[in-house]
């Protein structure tokens, strides 16, 4: 969230610090799917990488593409089978999705920097949260869905 980073500063921006995080409890999904994005925004999901800083793991490398550390951008973006979900809905973003930090970047962006669409905000925090699940489906023994089964 580069942008409100560097403008966190004075009270007005406070405020739009604030309408952001009303907006995000207001999308219009189920409350589970709210939670998940206010943790994901916070980046406090117990990622590999969270979880081995923490010392609850000896190794934060991602279990399926071994490329690189399970971060929430790598999770969400870099790991090729959510690039192939992202692919699947087709959504059109006002700006680079690679050039993402964080999640929290990524929503400021769609709700803040961009022309706020209640709808795309939605489905991209559902999407994150479908990934999340079979994540974690697939760490506990189910099988891995492909991108479309996600979708």
């Amino acid at each position: 969230m580069e942008g409100a980073r560097s403008d966190t500063g004075s009270s007005s921006d406070d405020r739009k610090l604030r309408g952001f995080w009303r907006s995000v409890w207001m999308i219009s999904v189920p409350h589970k799917v709210l939670h998940f994005a206010w943790r994901v925004c916070r980046d406090i999901l117990p990622t590999k990488e969270k979880l081995m800083r923490r010392k609850v793991l000896q190794e934060d490398w991602c279990e399926e593409c071994k490329a690189e550390s399970e971060t929430t951008v790598h999770l969400f973006w870099r790991f090729p089978r959510a690039q192939e979900v992202w692919q699947h809905i087709k959504l059109l973003f006002s700006f680079d999705p690679c050039t993402i930090s964080s999640f929290l970047d990524l929503m400021w962006n769609l709700m803040v920097l961009s022309e706020y669409v209640e709808e795309k905000v939605a489905m991209v925090v559902t999407v994150a949260w479908a990934i999340w699940v079979n994540r974690n489906e697939f760490r506990n023994g189910k099988r891995k869905k492909t991108g479309r089964d996600i979708v």
